[in-house]
């Protein structure tokens, strides 16, 4: 804890023990002479002790006193100057107050020493104050120009970084219409991909289905060619049976003239009769079988003769569409052809348009750091203002200062 003490108070604390000393020694003294028997000595004893410590008391005031005059009141001179120099009411110490007199004898010391300084410390400031109020006027002029120019430079930074920020915000839309149309052609060559797989996969089916219907046309061919076969095979039946009729005929009719005979010839041809007559009967059977036979065969020929047309009219279309097939697989192979061409053109362009990109942020990061240039410079020219404006409030501060 800290006291706030007076150098007269602490010079009352130095003094204290003494003075406590000087009035409780002697009446202690007294006290212990008290108890002793009466006597001329002691008597004179007492007279002493009280003579002592009463000179001994009155020299002690004394000392605090003229501690008091001789210290503590140049100091009290010293803090009026003082005040008065903070104040900037300074003048000149009367240097006679701090020569202290004893018996009309003057005595110079330290306090007239530092009297002589602070007057010294005075002028010194008062040539300062001249000194700074000349400056002052010209730090004045000088900040009043800064500002101006600081104005200027600033309102023109701030133009460059406008027209900056304008040619940053076209720069990133030419970059956002490069990436979208990077974009878009990746989206265009994804699906050109697919269409190639597509006309590929279209051509290997055409492919297959041409090669199925080939192998078709061969059996068709080759059962043609069994119909064509068993064509003859029925026309060799057809004739064949033509001469079983004829037989059957024949037969018929040998029978019906074995008949005539076995009549004329009675009862000796009764039983030839009956034989011949079987044998006719027999014929009959057997041309009614050659005519079913015949009639069935010639139902196949028909049936076999329109499969033998139908098969014919399959096998023009099926070249008509073998044909067609094969132009079909050449259109094919020629989309893939295109697709692919326009893949290689399409990715010309979107290198084009990466190599553009890199560039286009490649001016983008240059403009992003003369804007960042730009902006240090603008808050330098901004600080540069508000340390004139600060110039200028200071040297207006000082001039009213200098002035009280």
């Amino acid at each position: 804890m800290n006291l706030k003490l007076n150098l007269a108070q602490r010079f009352f604390l130095v003094f204290l023990p003494f003075l406590i000393g000087d009035i409780f020694i002697p009446i202690l003294l007294l006290y212990l002479l008290g108890k002793v028997p009466p006597s001329p000595e002691t008597r004179t004893l007492k007279i002493a002790i009280v003579s002592i410590f009463g000179f001994y008391f009155f020299v002690i005031v004394g000392l605090y006193i003229g501690a008091l005059y001789y210290a503590v009141r140049p100091l009290r001179l010293f803090i009026s100057a003082i005040q008065k120099i903070l104040e900037g009411k300074a003048k000149n110490l009367d240097e006679t107050e701090f020569i202290p007199k004893f018996f009309g004898i003057g005595f110079e010391d330290e306090n007239t020493e530092l009297a002589r300084k602070i007057n010294e410390l005075i002028d010194f400031l008062q040539s300062i104050k001249t000194s700074i109020t000349k400056e002052s006027s010209k730090i004045v002029e000088l900040s009043s120009n800064i500002v101006a120019i600081s104005d200027q430079v600033d309102s023109g930074a701030k133009n460059i970084r406008n027209e900056i920020e304008r040619t940053s915000i076209s720069f990133e839309n030419i970059k956002i219409a490069i990436d979208e149309i990077t974009r878009r052609i990746q989206d265009v060559l994804r699906e050109l991909e697919k269409l190639t797989s597509s006309a590929e996969a279209g051509k290997d089916k055409v492919s297959q289905s041409l090669q199925k219907f080939i192998d078709i046309m061969n059996f068709i061919e080759k059962f043609s060619y069994i119909s064509k076969s068993l064509k003859e095979v029925i026309d060799k039946v057809i004739t064949s049976i033509s001469a079983i009729e004829d037989i059957t005929d024949q037969v018929d009719l040998l029978a019906l003239n074995a008949a005539i005979e076995a009549a004329r010839a009675g009862d000796a041809g009764r039983g030839f009769s009956v034989v011949a007559d079987e044998v006719r009967k027999l014929a009959d059977r057997t041309r009614k079988s050659a005519e079913e036979i015949k009639k069935s065969v010639d139902e196949a020929y028909a049936v076999i003769e329109q499969a033998i047309e139908t098969m014919d009219n399959i096998q023009k279309e099926g070249q008509t569409l073998i044909t067609f097939s094969n132009t079909i697989s050449e259109e094919f192979e020629n989309v893939t052809k295109g697709v692919r061409g326009i893949q290689q053109y399409i990715s010309s362009v979107a290198t084009s348009a990466e190599e553009q990109e890199a560039t286009v942020k490649e001016m983008v990061r240059i403009i992003e750091t003369l804007s960042r240039a730009v902006d240090e410079y603008v808050k330098a020219a901004e600080h540069l203002n508000l340390i004139s404006k600060s110039f200028s409030e200071i040297s207006d501060k000082i001039r009213k200062i200098l002035t009280v």
